[in-house]
């Protein structure tokens, strides 16, 4: 055995061994004590980190604090809600979609910022209800007067957060640290199923009807129109013309249309089934004037709907629906309009077959998924579709 001391950081020395070498720091509490303490193996610590870990071990041991002693309380305290998110999403990374895993650290952040560094086995039943309760009224004093909604204001978010919360715990609900349960208390999120503390939310069946759609046509293609901008509108014409989920359009590459046969293709979806769709009149103008804008502005970027600040990544239309909502003088959300576009399949005859396919809906059974609905089945229910949904259409120009 070989000590090498470091000629830089007093205390700090390597341990070389036959097979491994190891960094350590040694240094007197001030209590008197002397402590040595093992900061790291030398093939996977730099010099530079273990002086700056050593810098650290002594200036706890100044404080009177054990550094060793300091690591086994925090093992025993477990791992805190920041770094449980973090190895869940992690770990589920080839399994959830980059939007989900997205999603979940937006939420997660917004309402549980303050417990970051707390350890999860330390947060309580009773923490949980206040939280709820906590995220539920907030929302409600920080929203609009009047706004009708299927559920109580609030109610949705706060239970979407919890939601995710109680996905992060039972990653750790089996799993212990040392001989302790990571989960003292378990999943203590399922508190509010256990009290009936949460209502069940009602399914929205919000639709907009004909003098609301021609109102919204008005506003993005009509008189009115300029209120919002082209990517904006267009973004919001395909979700209605389509049935297409709020982010799907938005991941639609230029490599993935087929001008010659008028179809296109959405590969990221959420049952994970690439969606090829026609293109009906209008659909393809709306996706030619979406490339001659590009064209116009110098734009080069794969993407349908880009970023304007880094048109290498998709846009996020965050707000765009409120806009639209406050020009049209109604409320509504992006998945009203594919509610409203299955509605208007529906009423134009067609079954559950077809509006399937449009909607990308997952297969209901094994026969199902050998029945093959061919694009031009699609197209023509599209065509129809766009009549259903406005009544007589603003005429179309040439791009």
């Amino acid at each position: 055995m070989e000590i090498v001391k470091d000629p830089v950081v007093n205390g700090l020395y390597r341990r070389i061994g036959e097979s491994s070498a190891t960094w350590y720091v040694q240094g007197r509490i001030n209590n008197g004590s002397v402590t040595r303490v093992k900061l790291g193996r030398v093939a996977l610590m730099s010099v530079s980190q273990a002086r700056q870990a050593a810098k650290q071990a002594l200036v706890q041991m100044a404080a009177g604090i054990n550094p060793n002693k300091a690591k086994a309380e925090k093992r025993v305290r477990g791992i805190t809600l920041t770094d449980a998110i973090d190895q869940v999403l992690s770990e589920k990374s080839s399994v959830l979609k980059k939007t989900t895993i997205e999603d979940y650290r937006k939420v997660l952040l917004r309402h549980f910022s303050d417990w970051g560094n707390k350890p999860i086995g330390q947060i309580t039943t009773q923490d949980i209800t206040k939280r709820y309760i906590h995220i539920r009224e907030g929302i409600k004093k920080r929203s609009r007067v009047g706004k009708v909604t299927a559920n109580p204001t609030g109610e949705a978010d706060a239970q979407k957060a919890m939601r995710y919360l109680s996905a992060i715990f039972s990653h750790f609900e089996s799993d212990y640290a040392g001989n302790q349960l990571v989960l003292p208390q378990g999943n203590v999120v399922k508190v509010l199923a256990k009290k009936r503390i949460r209502p069940p939310i009602k399914r929205r069946e919000r639709t907009l009807n004909l003098s609301e759609r021609l109102a919204l046509i008005d506003i993005l293609w009509g008189e009115e129109a300029g209120k919002i901008n082209g990517s904006q509108r267009d973004w919001v014409l395909l979700l209605m013309l389509t049935g297409l989920r709020y982010h799907e359009p938005l991941s639609l590459r230029w490599e993935n249309i087929d001008w010659p046969l008028k179809v296109f293709t959405i590969t990221e979806t959420k049952n994970g089934e690439h969606l090829t769709l026609p293109m009906t009149k209008f659909i393809e103008h709306i996706l030619k004037n979406r490339k001659k804008e590009q064209e116009d502005r110098g734009i080069q970027s794969p993407l349908v709907f880009p970023q304007s600040r880094d048109p290498m990544k998709s846009a996020t239309m965050t707000k765009v629906i409120q806009k639209v909502c406050k020009a049209v003088e109604f409320e509504f959300n992006a998945h009203d309009l594919r509610r409203t576009t299955a509605t208007a399949l529906a009423e134009l005859g067609y079954d559950l077959t077809i509006i399937g396919r449009v909607l990308n809906h997952a297969r209901a059974n094994i026969t199902d998924k050998y029945i093959n609905t061919n694009v031009e089945e699609l197209r023509r229910a599209l065509e129809k579709l766009d009549w259903q949904l406005f009544g007589i259409i603003h005429e179309i120009p040439e791009v």
